[in-house]
């Protein structure tokens, strides 16, 4: 699934929004923002709205993820009913049938 969004340089550029290729962006942002060097008060000169900015991701989220907080997926985890693989094999079955 493709999302327009406005960029300044073409605003009917596609972002995919897509789970994984959005955990990839933000994972990205999270390891720009680390490896951004600290300014004078010791924060990083890559703010968390910049990199929201850049990477096309939400500020608030990106803020959690910095900050430690799980993803969905990942703090239920321990919930789940299956094992990912067993997952994966009930949902290939159900697409042959």
């Amino acid at each position: 699934m493709d999302l327009h969004v406005n960029n300044p340089q073409d605003s009917t550029t596609p972002v995919s929004i897509d789970s994984a290729d959005y955990e990839q962006r933000l994972s990205s942002a999270v390891a720009a923002i680390r490896l951004s060097r600290l300014n004078s008060k010791g924060q990083p000169n890559l703010s968390i709205r910049e990199a929201a900015k850049v990477f096309l991701i939400s500020k608030s989220t990106l803020s959690d993820r910095y900050n430690g907080k799980l993803s969905r997926r990942d703090a239920h985890k321990n919930e789940q009913k299956l094992r990912p693989e067993a997952e994966k094999a009930l949902v290939e079955w159900i697409k042959v049938m």
